[in-house]
């Protein structure tokens, strides 16, 4: 993106702000704040959005060429007077249609319907039907990596088609949210996240009065949460006790209840995935038919 571009989407809502407005995204509200208002940015990337990046172009190239059509990547579009932006993987030379790519995380597959449908995410269909209002599209076709399990990685394409009720819903609460919240001078109700309060820059030997009640109830909570910690450790190890019989003597790796198991069984961390790799450890599964 160029430096214009990028001063344009720190300015204007895009496609994942206004899932984040409709309750379909992780971010916060108050985070978006901290945004849009603030300039301060909360999220700089992990490594599922690097491999995203990475992978992003040819998925695209793989959906063109199901779809028998040239493309043009990597296109931002802004709103000539609305403070509204969106970033698309690609466009459809000579058609009103766009391709947005997705890489999805494992085991999410059930959040995805049949091939061909417009059957995704809450959070794609808004993203969808911003690009159609923001570049004038008919249709986006939604190219999605999924991963049900480990190794098992494939390419579903779906269609989103234009909704314009949808689209004018999204518009005017998009543009409530930015008249409330970053012209106006009111702060969201819901609360940051606490990589959103480490980036933000604080006064200097500063002081604030603030309510008594906030440092009883998280006082109270901290107190509540080590009881259930304890209470769930000693649980385990009831749980963990109940794999020996003393007439066998014998430790076993499961536990049958009824035609349920927990099992505790052994795995094998892979170098790559934990910093103590390359090791065997046991992991306790309950059942979550119990």
């Amino acid at each position: 993106m160029t430096a214009k571009q990028l001063e344009r989407r720190q300015h204007s809502l895009g496609g994942s702000d206004i899932a984040c407005l409709l309750g379909h995204s992780p971010m916060s509200q108050y985070d978006l704040w901290l945004q849009k208002k603030h300039g301060i940015s909360t999220f700089d990337g992990n490594d599922a959005t690097e491999f995203g990046h990475v992978v992003e172009g040819g998925i695209a190239d793989w959906a063109a060429g199901q779809l028998e059509v040239k493309i043009r990547k990597n296109v931002f579009r802004a709103h000539r007077t609305l403070p509204f932006h969106a970033n698309l993987d690609a466009v459809v030379v000579g058609a009103d249609e766009a391709i947005e790519v997705k890489s999805s995380s494992f085991k999410v597959e059930e959040l995805w319907g049949e091939p061909n449908t417009d059957e995704v995410p809450n959070q794609v269909v808004c993203q969808a039907q911003w690009q159609a209002l923001l570049a004038e599209l008919d249709l986006v076709h939604v190219a999605a990596a999924l991963m049900p399990n480990f190794g098992g990685q494939k390419l579903r394409l779906f269609r989103v088609g234009r909704n314009e009720e949808l689209i004018e819903a999204l518009s005017r609460i998009a543009l409530e949210w930015w008249e409330r919240f970053v012209v106006g001078d009111e702060v969201p109700t819901d609360l940051p996240s606490d990589e959103a309060m480490k980036a933000v820059e604080r006064v200097p030997e500063s002081e604030i009065e603030i309510d008594i009640e906030l440092v009883r109830k998280l006082k109270a909570a901290k107190f509540e949460a080590k009881i259930a910690n304890d209470l769930v450790k000693d649980a385990r190890g009831a749980l963990m006790k109940a794999l020996y019989d003393p007439t066998t003597k014998k430790f076993y790796e499961a536990g049958v209840v009824g035609d349920k198991k927990v099992t505790y069984f052994q795995h094998y961390r892979k170098p790559e995935n934990k910093p103590r790799a390359g090791a065997f450890y046991r992991k306790l599964s309950l059942p979550k038919e119990l």
